[in-house]
């Protein structure tokens, strides 16, 4: 059984974001980049799958500049077998994205594809359903839970407050999301082990891309607000600024 799981290089949340010279993309000096969590759960349930299971092999893939073989070494320090990185330095949009990682994982002819819900940089959530139509395979959407057994997945997922259950025989593309799962903590063993692995750099075969990017910019500056009286008293002072101050009602 061979699992193929997308992975993506993303600012680290905690980094300050600044608006770069072009106004339509990030200023990287000084951001930190990591593996985007939800494709490090991703990661998590495909290592588990193979604890789980015997001969099952799994290949890490990633679009994006040279740097981004960090993340892949991140990958297999957590049990991916070896890595695969589609160089590519242009900002793409979703489908590009996907058309690359589709034309990557077709020739690995994987059983399972496994990426995160959504990249907390752009928050899209379109590539794994691009994929799976690229790759004319099944896709289950945002799987809290993900269970092999018999050439076969289950995913559970929460909505609306009701657990649903979806099964599928492989092949099949599989999003994950938050849930009980939580992705390992490398050691220093598997990080120094992870070095030695596979990773084979491949040039993008990518199309022009369908999105364009007109502006970036940061949220508008928060104003603090003022306590305008205690109890009862206070309402009226708060309705009359609400509509003449703040314009709200």
């Amino acid at each position: 059984m061979k699992i193929v799981v997308c992975v993506k290089q993303v600012p680290d949340t905690a980094t300050k974001i600044k608006v770069g010279a072009d106004a339509k993309t990030i200023d990287s000096d000084g951001v930190e980049y990591v593996i985007s969590p939800y494709d490090e759960l991703a990661v998590e349930h495909a290592v588990r799958i193979k604890e789980n299971n015997d001969d099952v092999e799994i290949v890490a893939v990633s679009m994006g500049s040279a740097d981004s073989d960090k993340i892949l070494r991140h990958a297999l320090a957590m049990g991916a077998d070896r890595g695969i990185l589609i160089e590519n330095d242009n900002s793409c949009d979703s489908f590009v994205t996907a058309q690359s990682l589709a034309n990557a994982i077709k020739e690995e002819n994987p059983d399972l594809v496994l990426c995160g819900v959504k990249a907390v940089d752009d928050d899209c959530s379109q590539v794994g359903g691009i994929l799976a139509t690229l790759l004319e395979v099944p896709f289950i959407w945002s799987a809290a839970e993900l269970s092999y057994e018999d050439n076969k997945v289950t995913a559970q997922n929460e909505l609306a407050g009701e657990t649903y259950t979806v099964e599928c025989e492989l092949p099949c593309v599989v999003s994950i999301q938050k849930g009980s799962v939580e992705a390992r903590i490398n050691s220093l063993i598997s990080i120094r082990k992870a070095r030695k692995k596979e990773v084979n750099n491949v040039a993008a075969t990518t199309s022009e891309a369908v999105m364009q990017t007109e502006k970036l910019e940061l949220p508008a500056a928060k104003v603090g607000g003022r306590i305008v009286g205690e109890g009862p008293e206070a309402v009226a002072e708060l309705f009359k600024l609400l509509r003449e101050e703040a314009k709200v009602l």
